[in-house]
């Protein structure tokens, strides 16, 4: 008897491994699906990278299109800065630098992104449903979950585009001064061309006293053509350096939202996923559980048999000794 029982467990133990390979399939499945969706996560965050990078090079494109000349008269013959800030606005209405226009531009990204994942989510949980309800098991197809319960992931697109607002408020909105970034790069032009004059003054008069023979001739014309050449070279090398500093500064913004959009998909992954496997949890729960239980009636017929032969070897043995008594 107990070896019919033991060959029904093991036959019904093989007809469950059809289950069992179904589940772990499904398990590697689902991580396979997140490891794709946080690449597709990662493609968006280097486009809202390249919007921020694209804002801290606007100070460069300033630069660029900046002679020494418009120096000269931005910062000098007009100290009020007027010039200066009319060509500031040209540029920024370039590129729709703006702190709404910044928002807008990641706000669209963080719309299309959540969209995706939402969409992506929504349509992973009902393949899941429905591979389940195809496969070769003999399980109760009840037991295999519901789609509805599978695919409830309106809520996801809303979670999804408020906390990512909230890491784009928190880390670029929130210390974005665009006054204050406007009068430091002014400041910083300024002080390179009024510097840059002062040189050119000291060649000047360098090369007036050389003239007049206070100085040597051949000091006098090391002297000026030093000076000159400083004058000339100092300019863009300090423009660059400003035009670097604000880039560092938007760089420092984009590294920092990276981060925190990190953190906070990889929580949102881990939690769409979770809900998917919600859905099928009636089979999963029953396969695991009808797993446990057969293999724990296995057990206890190996036991019971070897408790049956120990027994039947200790009767053996006392017949034996008693036939030769």
């Amino acid at each position: 008897m107990l070896a019919e029982c033991y060959h029904h467990l093991l036959e019904h133990k093989k007809e469950f491994q059809i289950d069992v390979a179904t589940l772990n399939l499904l398990e590697s499945t689902m991580s396979g699906w997140t490891t794709e969706m946080m690449q597709s996560v990662d493609e968006y965050k280097e486009d809202m990278v390249g919007v921020l990078k694209k804002e801290g090079g606007r100070c460069q494109d300033l630069v660029d299109r900046m002679s020494y000349w418009d120096q000269w008269s931005w910062f000098v013959l007009n100290s009020s800065g007027e010039k200066f800030e009319r060509e500031w606005n040209v540029v920024k209405s370039g590129s729709g630098d703006d702190v709404n226009a910044v928002e807008g531009k990641l706000g669209d990204i963080v719309r299309e992104s959540s969209d995706s994942i939402a969409t992506k989510a929504r349509t992973q949980g009902q393949a899941v449903i429905e591979y389940l309800g195809k496969r070769p098991a003999i399980t109760n197809q009840s037991l295999i979950g519901s789609v509805t319960a599978a695919s409830r992931f309106e809520d996801i697109r809303n979670a999804l585009s408020s906390k990512m607002m909230t890491c784009i408020k928190q880390d670029i909105l929130s210390n974005y001064d665009s006054i204050r970034e406007e009068q430091d790069m002014k400041s910083s032009l300024k002080q390179t061309i009024v510097a840059s004059g002062c040189i050119h003054v000291g060649a000047l008069t360098s090369g007036v006293c050389t003239a007049l023979e206070v100085l040597d001739l051949t000091m006098g014309c090391i002297s000026t053509s030093m000076l000159v050449y400083l004058g000339i070279a100092i300019t863009p090398y300090q423009n660059k350096q400003t035009a670097s500093k604000v880039e560092s500064a938007w760089e420092e913004c984009s590294q920092a939202l990276v981060e925190s959009m990190d953190a906070m998909h990889r929580k949102e992954m881990a939690r769409i996923q979770r809900r998917i496997m919600d859905g099928v949890a009636p089979y999963t729960r029953h396969v695991k559980t009808e797993k446990e239980r057969v293999e724990g009636l296995m057990r206890l017929c190996d036991d019971c048999q070897l408790v049956v032969h120990s027994t039947l070897y200790a009767l053996c043995q006392d017949r034996r000794i008693g036939m030769n008594y």
